[in-house]
């Protein structure tokens, strides 16, 4: 486990780079924008891959995931939204980059829903008990999914829970979160893995 480091997630890439993106609960495939306001935020790391690889390719990268029912849709609806298919908190898929020789692997992790206005929301209780009680429950899902299928990989995670998520948690909870995520990774022994936090502007 190396420390946590400061660069552009999506550089250097490297045949058995694995990189961590935190989604949402339905892996909305739209960026936000005037005429779509439920869409991803560009700003984010999942906005980020949309734009990467494009919105139909990433819809259809997702898609045939999804099919395979590896993961179950959920009943519970943070905000009521019919039209949309959620799917749990702590869930993974992946999906491949193909650039070149190498192949790159991204590891979907739910961590949020989205309102209407395409914000993403850890818990809709306000509740810091609650969301670290979640955050755990994400830190294991990734963690447990990783080992069991991607462990030999170079895996880059971002620091969950201290981003753009709407959340409760003040800078003494973040700290905390940064430390547990860190711990629980190098209990995990992978081989390589470093934490990811977003560069100064």
């Amino acid at each position: 486990m190396r420390t946590v480091e400061c660069y552009d997630i999506f550089e250097q890439l490297r045949d058995d780079t694995l990189i961590v993106i935190p989604v949402d609960g339905s892996f909305e495939c739209r960026i936000r924008s005037h005429d779509y306001k439920e869409g991803i935020n560009p700003a984010s790391l999942h906005g980020q891959l949309i734009k990467r690889l494009g919105e139909s390719i990433f819809k259809s990268k997702v898609d045939a995931e999804l099919i395979k029912g590896t993961i179950k849709t959920t009943s519970i609806k943070m905000f009521n939204e019919a039209h949309r298919n959620y799917y749990s908190i702590g869930d993974c898929i992946s999906i491949e980059e193909k650039i070149g020789t190498k192949t790159i692997i991204y590891v979907l992790l739910i961590t949020s829903w989205l309102d209407i206005n395409g914000e993403a929301h850890l818990s809709s209780i306000n509740s810091r008990t609650e969301e670290l009680r979640l955050l755990d429950l994400i830190y294991r899902g990734f963690i447990e999914y990783i080992q069991r299928y991607f462990s030999e990989r170079e895996i880059r995670v971002p620091i969950i829970g201290t981003g753009i998520l709407r959340s409760e948690l003040k800078q003494t909870h973040l700290e905390f979160i940064e430390k547990k995520l860190y711990d629980d990774l190098s209990k995990a022994n992978f081989k390589n893995c470093a934490l990811w936090k977003k560069p100064p502007n």
